[in-house]
């Protein structure tokens, strides 16, 4: 018995009824050919990474089933055959899972256990950025004109003096430039 993925896609334009009897024939199909349905996520409408069929959104749907090889063969036939659906993925997911725990790389976190860490972080992460704005809001800094007049004479003595200007042009240069005026 394997665990699989099947991810597919339906048109934005299909009606709510159209993809609820969709889903429901692709269901049947599947449990028809010997598979046990483990879980169903309908993710609803999505934009596209880039268009399919002149479309840029989607209705994604997600099933997860248990069966033996080949047991979605007939499952994946009519999906490629049908025109409702615009894209679908069938992923064995237990062979990565039992190869990562043979190889030891790294302990396999259920769906849940991912979103609940990544829900922690959010929040952490969400506090983190409230507690910085309201710092922030408590330690504005005083404006120049609220500064106190002895302070003021202490910027304007440690700002660095200007550049020295540059020297005029030798009087050879200026007797040249007048002597070619005059000859015109």
């Amino acid at each position: 018995m394997g665990t699989y993925e099947v991810l597919f896609i339906l048109p934005p334009t299909l009606e709510e009824g159209d993809v609820t009897a969709t889903i429901d024939e692709f269901r049947g199909i599947a449990e028809t050919g010997g598979v046990k349905t483990v879980s169903e996520d309908a993710w609803g409408r999505r934009r596209l990474a880039y268009p399919i069929q002149k479309k840029n959104d989607g209705i994604y749907h997600l099933f997860v089933f248990e069966g033996a090889p080949g047991s979605l063969d007939d499952f994946d036939r009519r999906m490629k055959n049908s025109d409702k659906i615009m894209r679908h993925m069938i992923v064995r997911t237990d062979l990565e899972t039992q190869r990562a725990r043979k190889k030891g790389v790294y302990p396999v976190k259920s769906t849940d256990e991912r979103e609940a860490e990544r829900a922690a972080a959010r929040a952490t992460r969400d506090e983190e950025r409230r507690a910085a704005r309201g710092a922030s809001d408590d330690r504005k800094e005083p404006s120049a004109a609220s500064e106190p007049a002895a302070a003021k004479p202490e910027r304007a003595a440690a700002k660095p003096e200007p550049a020295a200007a540059k020297p005029e042009p030798a009087p050879e240069t200026a007797s040249k430039a007048d002597a070619g005026s005059e000859e015109e």
